[in-house]
């Protein structure tokens, strides 16, 4: 196939059709060997997949590469929880009471016996007197309405 046309200036002018590919040729080809490379992918992926990654992996992590995105946007989400699921004003106020326990000197003492301490102080600090209904005021023994809450017993130690 000769150019009619060999000057570089005229040679690719708008309807000049003379030369290259026919249109759509490349296309054929291109989507014949998609479509036969397709079915047979669809065949044999799964061992061909198992077999590369066994016997070359890291020919196996070069293809995964490429088929990532070249900018990977990875988004991590980490959410930290304290113990118990507490939220962070939780924790703080627990933190807080573990402080105050160890600076108090408790800290030595079996939990068990700290944990009864700090509940009779808190029942005996917040205790609310209990309203005497007047069917119960006659029988008390005074007019103080507080002589009908059970008191607390002090802890063991």
């Amino acid at each position: 196939m000769t150019n009619k046309n060999p000057s570089p200036l005229t040679r690719f002018q708008l309807g000049n059709r003379e030369g290259g590919r026919t249109k759509g040729a490349r296309n054929r080809i291109t989507d014949r060997f998609l479509e036969v490379f397709g079915a047979d992918f669809d065949d044999h992926a799964d061992t061909v997949i198992a077999t590369v990654r066994a016997e070359d992996p890291t020919s196996y992590l070069r293809i995964v590469a490429h088929l990532l995105p070249k900018e990977l946007e990875a988004r991590l989400q980490v959410e930290q929880r304290a113990p118990g699921n507490l939220d962070p004003g939780e924790w703080a106020t627990l933190r807080r009471v573990l402080d105050l326990i160890e600076a108090a000197g408790a800290s030595g003492f079996p939990p068990e016996q700290v944990f009864q301490l700090i509940e009779h102080t808190l029942r005996a600090e917040m205790a609310k007197p209990i309203e005497t209904s007047p069917a119960l005021a006659s029988v008390a023994p005074d007019s103080d309405p507080k002589w009908i809450a059970n008191p607390v017993p002090a802890p063991p130690f």
